[in-house]
């Protein structure tokens, strides 16, 4: 690979890095704030419900710009991707001790986490409302909790005392035993401009001069004094007034100047030049004149989108296409493609100037199709997650009929320019593209993948659906979950017999408790009734006395399911299982029903 490319795939990699632990810190303070709020304010009080909205905001936005937010436990603090992200020593208010303490390693969150799982998770770390703290650890809460959006890792002799066994610095280090600058002054040799200062010298000679120079200057001022008064003098005598009475304002008139002055200030200086402009363009009959105007709307046009003034400056660009001189309004829009411009407007985004940012979109898709090259390297560069989102939105409609062009860009080096690209074909919906990111289906980035699963799912097509149930062999958890998720959401019935293949597979032992729920609920969902009898066999199966536990879990799992159908043929199965001899059996279903009857209240 070119050296160059490498090395701007690493900064680039880096800057990613960067803004998401910083994003996962500002999650991580946010949850802090809440659990705070909590204990502070009652149940109805609209300050906690802020808190917790908030914190349900930052959750989602990272969930979906960076997938899971997997967590690091240590003793005191919580890392990001090897980034510690929270800090607390006071064991008292410290998250991180409290995991740690009970043996967790680990958090995860994954997307779809909503408000009540987050209320749920807190109330888990303040020990339950209404409990003993001392009874259930906060492992037992959190299974007890049957969390879907939350993940953890747990170690069989976790205990409060365990060490983290990592060396460090002291809390006293310093930089070592060398004297303050504040003693090394004070060893400082006087200067000689010191010295003067403290024996008085300069402040006589001061008073000298002062002197000196008030005497001329008074004589100066006693002049125009005399001169002043003549000239008031002879005023009043031509208006036959008081001086102060011919040039004192009435009340009237000072507030004609108010008003005056008010309506000039609210009066857009620019705007009312460009108006002029547009008003010698109508009748200027001069090409080069004609052109010079044309340059002066367009630096006009520049400053008005780089400072974030978005209003004023589409008011100016549909102004400009509704001008007779086609030619000259696109000379507009290509002036406003240029590298330099887009590299201001960029600029601009990241510092994130303005709050209307959505008129953006507008002005975008005023520019012509050959932009979609310069908006599309643009993406490299910026660093919010909403401005690159609306630079996407308006290549979706500058590029519907020029799929070639961002084709192209599926085959780039950089993993975030592929998956805004998948992104915007995504937003253009064409059934045409399907066969297109089949050649990135096994994409090296695991979130690149989930962006195609996302396209492919607003797609819809056969072959898109096809495409999707591919994605459930695939080697990360969250991307196969996605994919599942995806296909149940789209009612792909035809994916059950894969499904089924991979419930009755040596590997399914291997996955994790999650995914083994999200494949039985979908087989629940998309397999319905068919699935009955399939169902039965597993939860009334006999279980040998080596395997069991194994027979077990699919024991529960099949209740499940059962229990998510909610259909009488499920519920009548469970309680064939209520009745049975076998007790795991029998408590299994007994536990099923009763979650049943909960969720139906």
């Amino acid at each position: 690979m070119n050296p160059i490319k490498e090395e701007t795939k690493d900064s680039a990699d880096d800057l990613e890095k960067k803004v998401s632990v910083k994003m996962a810190a500002d999650v991580l303070q946010s949850l802090s704030k809440a659990i705070k709020a909590l204990k502070l304010y009652p149940d109805n009080s609209p300050v906690k419900h802020k808190f917790i909205s908030d914190l349900t905001g930052k959750f989602t936005k990272f969930l979906e710009e960076y997938g899971d937010l997997a967590l690091t436990v240590k003793q005191f603090d919580m890392l990001y991707q090897g980034e510690v992200v929270y800090t607390q020593t006071v064991k008292e208010e410290s998250i991180a001790f409290r995991f740690f303490g009970d043996g967790i390693r680990e958090v995860v969150f994954s997307e779809k986490l909503d408000e009540q799982e987050i209320l749920n998770f807190i109330n888990v770390i303040q020990g339950g409302k209404g409990r003993d703290v001392e009874d259930d650890d906060i492992v037992t809460m959190m299974w007890e909790k049957d969390f879907k959006n939350i993940r953890y890792v747990v170690i069989e002799d976790g205990g409060g005392g365990e060490e983290e066994g990592e060396g460090g610095e002291g809390v006293g280090g310093g930089r070592g035993g060398g004297e303050s600058e504040s003693e090394k002054e004070k060893q400082q040799p006087e200067t000689t401009a010191s010295a003067a200062v403290r024996s008085g010298e300069p402040l006589k000679n001061a008073h000298k001069a002062e002197t000196g120079q008030n005497q001329a200057q008074a004589g100066t001022q006693a002049e125009t004094i005399l001169k002043s008064t003549a000239v008031e003098f002879e005023i009043e005598q031509i208006y036959g007034k008081p001086f102060d009475e011919i040039f004192t304002l009435t009340t009237e008139e000072i507030e004609k100047i108010k008003q005056e002055m008010d309506r000039e200030a609210k009066v857009d200086l620019v705007l009312e030049l460009l108006d002029i402009l547009f008003l010698i363009l109508e009748v200027e009959e001069s090409a080069d004149s004609y052109s010079e105007m044309m340059t002066y709307i367009v630096k006009a046009v520049k400053t008005m989108i780089v400072s974030g003034d978005y209003k004023n400056a589409i008011a100016v660009l549909t102004r400009i296409k509704d001008i007779s001189n086609a030619e000259a309004a696109i000379g507009v829009t290509d002036a406003l493609e240029d590298e330099e411009f887009l590299q201001q407007l960029t600029q601009s985004l990241n510092m994130n100037k303005t709050d209307n940012i959505d008129e953006l979109f507008t002005i975008l898709t005023m520019f012509n199709k050959k932009s979609i090259i310069p908006l599309t390297n643009m993406l490299a560069s910026l660093e919010q997650m909403k401005s690159r989102r609306i630079v996407c939105d308006a290549l979706a409609v500058l590029a519907k009929d020029n799929l070639d062009t961002l084709l192209k860009r599926l085959q780039d080096d950089n993993w975030f320019m592929v998956r805004n690209i998948v992104y915007v074909l995504g937003r253009i919906g064409d059934t045409k593209v399907t066969n297109h990111l089949k050649r990135v289906k096994d994409h090296r980035e695991p979130r690149v993948r989930k962006e195609i699963i996302h396209t492919l799912s607003e797609i819809k097509s056969d072959d898109a659906k096809n495409l999707l149930v591919s994605y459930l062999n695939d080697s990360d958890n969250t991307v196969r979950v996605s994919a599942l998720k995806r296909l149940v959401s789209m009612e792909h019935r035809n994916a059950v017999p894969n499904i089924l293949n991979i419930i009755s597979s040596e590997t399914f032992e291997t996955k994790e408790n999650y995914e083994k729920r999200e494949l039985f609920e979908a087989l629940a969902v998309l397999g319905y009734k068919e699935q009955l009898p399939y169902l039965k066999e597993l939860l009334m199966k006999k279980s040998r006395l080596f395997g069991r536990s194994k027979v077990d879990e699919l024991r529960i799992l099949s209740a499940y399911a059962l229990r998510k159908m909610n259909i009488p043929e499920a519920m009548d199965i469970m309680r064939e299982g209520a009745a049975s001899s076998d007790k795991a059996v029998k408590k299994i279903c007994e536990d099923a029903l009763k979650d049943a009857g909960k969720a139906n209240i």
